[in-house]
């Protein structure tokens, strides 16, 4: 088998199935400044038609929740690692948004409900004879396993999809396929709560130091917890920096309708919960703080939505457009500022050339900052 597999468009039909999940950089790249939901669309039906163009139907799989324990520590210690390193590399809410965007496609979207979701696709793919698009080799340890695993993709010059067989090895146990069909539904429900009493999120923000904005807008979901007619308290938990360490806040919170109103208007909400946020700290790039306000309207479009029954998508488009762009720097204060930089460099490395003395490069280094404090930095 080569290592790059083009199908052709008058093939009868084949199923492919992706774990949406592992590939949701493709749609909002981790070198990006700053998140485009617009941009991540239009990725996400570029993709699509590639897909339609080269004869396969596609299914996207997701997961709705982390339900085994091994899923929920892994999750708990990547939430961690973004609190202490303060990065967010991904928008709150992203697979949900990716999954929307899918569904504005005519795609199929799966979300795994009671069953971890490489678990979930790997059953129907077997069943149904897809083949799986996931970079994750835990699919191959599924016992007895009929389907193909292709590790990524890539666009052909005639506009053909082209996908990489995976060719590494397994490195988890061997397990079976599930033995029945496991639950999936149409759209994510973050608010299980009302069935379990348990909600755990992580921190949206690439501002932890600020607090969690989940803990900022409970008044909102407990709203929430009141219309959705929850007789008891929720038990809420989130991640926060304290004192450069990541520490979890476990807080019982009561259904409590004094925000209801603002659940009708998300605008409204955002004016509400924006008002009384800390300014934005000086150490804090334009970037980040961009993602900050961006974690804010998407927590409140996640619980707007909840109540009004809209889509995630469709409910947060509207909060994003009357954003400020992140402030940039001139190009012409840019390349000012390039230009100063390398005329410090070279006044130091010629100067260093004259030195004829027995001085390691660090020692002469130390010396010329002595000598020439405001021209080299």
């Amino acid at each position: 088998m080569s290592k790059k597999l083009a199908y052709k468009r008058n093939m009868k039909k084949n199923l492919l199935y992706m774990d949406a999940a592992n590939f949701i950089n493709k749609f909002f790249p981790f070198w990006e400044k700053q998140w485009n939901i617009k941009t991540a669309g239009k990725r996400v039906r570029h993709f699509c038609n590639l897909v339609e163009k080269s004869g396969f139907t596609l299914v996207a799989f997701l997961d709705d929740t982390n339900v085994t324990q091994e899923a929920i520590r892994k999750w708990r210690k990547r939430r961690e690692t973004e609190v202490k390193k303060k990065k967010r590399n991904v928008p709150q809410g992203a697979m949900r948004l990716v999954g929307d965007m899918f569904r504005c496609c005519g795609i199929e979207v799966r979300y795994s409900v009671d069953a971890d979701n490489d678990d979930t696709l790997a059953y129907y793919a077997h069943v149904d004879g897809a083949m799986v698009l996931s970079a994750d080799r835990d699919f191959l340890r599924y016992k007895g396993a009929s389907y193909q695993l292709f590790k990524g993709y890539n666009e052909f010059k005639n506009k053909q999809l082209v996908l990489t067989p995976q060719d590494g090895t397994r490195k988890s146990a061997y397990r079976d396929i599930l033995p029945s069909p496991p639950k999936t539904a149409t759209d994510r429900d973050p608010f299980k709560c009302k069935m379990n009493g348990i909600y755990l999120r992580g921190s949206p923000s690439p501002v932890p130091e600020l607090g969690n904005l989940h803990i900022r807008l409970r008044p909102l979901r407990a709203a929430l917890y009141a219309h959705l007619d929850i007789n008891s308290t929720i038990e809420e938990e989130f991640p926060v920096l304290m004192n450069g360490i990541c520490v979890w806040d476990k807080t019982n919170v009561l259904p409590n309708d004094s925000y209801i109103d603002l659940l009708e208007s998300p605008l409204k909400a955002v004016e509400e919960f924006r008002n009384i946020l800390p300014q934005k700290p000086m150490h804090v790039s334009n970037e980040d703080w961009w993602k900050h306000e961006f974690a804010l309207r998407s927590i409140i479009a996640e619980i707007c939505c909840s109540y009004s029954g809209s889509t995630f998508l469709g409910t947060l488009q509207p909060l994003l457009d009357n954003m400020k762009k992140p402030v940039k720097i001139d190009k012409r204060e840019k390349k000012s500022g390039r230009d100063r930089k390398e005329r410090q460099v070279s006044h130091y490395r010629a100067w260093r050339r004259l030195q004829r003395t027995e001085e390691t490069n660090m020692e002469k280094r130390e010396r010329y900052m002595i000598l020439f404090p405001d021209l080299l930095e």
